[in-house]
């Protein structure tokens, strides 16, 4: 649980110069890395996660390192994502993350991912990690992004099981738009009321969803709240997530009126 904490004190030994001083307990709980750390020449920017803790989008990171294999970076041997989750990261950088904001870059990567391990990918099981992590719109946004502008081979199977009922055409237009002008949709409206009309589609789906941010189950209540695994009150830390989903609802409602 203090894993955050004793990486960023063991950077900061080596001598890393933090830009800004930061609690790391309240970081964890709101974001998935520190903000950039500077050591010899080089900006360093630690994560313990590949998503926001946050958002809808829901990442098991023991998971990742238990599918992660060796790799050799700079003859240094390294721990590297597996092909599909390195594709499912890629793809939730510039679709969920980076609001299409980022331009043909972050596309260009994903092409040459499966290029690179187009006889090895899995893709029944991206699309089903994908649905597991709560992302599927997301990566099948992507993925139909990345055949129709840069012509990249992503079987037709796998876009249908991430999107069942297919793409609205308005929000592929809208999408493309984003992509080539590089201005992202996240300038006038956030991702979740993007994809609102997929995630919920009765009333009633829409009223759960605030009850399913703030109701996790004991272990995700675990890694926002490390000491509410033990605890015979898990109510106390409930009124605290209520507490820390008001908050962040209303920084981002406010950071978005100064925006407009």
């Amino acid at each position: 649980d203090d894993a955050p904490a004793d990486l960023l004190r063991a950077v900061l030994d080596m001598g890393g110069v933090h830009t800004k001083s930061e609690d790391v307990e309240l970081v964890c709980r709101r974001r998935h890395h520190l903000l950039p750390i500077f050591i010899c020449n080089l900006v360093v920017e630690l994560h313990w996660t590949i998503v926001s803790p946050t958002g809808p989008v829901r990442v098991d990171a023991a998971r990742l390192w238990d599918r992660a294999r060796p790799a050799t970076i700079a003859g240094v041997d390294v721990q590297a994502l597996s092909p599909e989750d390195l594709l499912l990261h890629l793809s939730l950088h510039t679709s969920y993350h980076a609001s299409l904001g980022t331009g043909l870059r972050p596309f260009c990567d994903i092409a040459l991912t499966t290029q690179h391990f187009r006889k090895e990918m899995d893709w029944p099981q991206v699309a089903e990690r994908a649905r597991e992590w709560g992302a599927s719109l997301y990566v099948g946004l992507t993925f139909h992004l990345v055949r129709s502008v840069l012509g990249t081979e992503v079987p037709d199977d796998v876009v249908g099981r991430l999107v069942p009922g297919g793409l609205d055409q308005r929000i592929l237009e809208t999408a493309r738009e984003c992509l080539l002008a590089q201005s992202g949709y996240g300038r006038w409206m956030p991702p979740r009321p993007f994809f609102s009309e997929w995630h919920a589609e009765s009333f009633a789906d829409k009223v759960k969803l605030p009850w399913k941010r703030v109701f996790l189950s004991r272990d995700e209540m675990a890694a926002f709240y490390p000491a509410s695994r033990s605890s015979r009150h898990l109510y106390r830390y409930y009124a605290l997530r209520l507490r820390d989903v008001i908050r962040i609802f209303v920084s981002y409602t406010l950071g978005q009126g100064r925006r407009m």
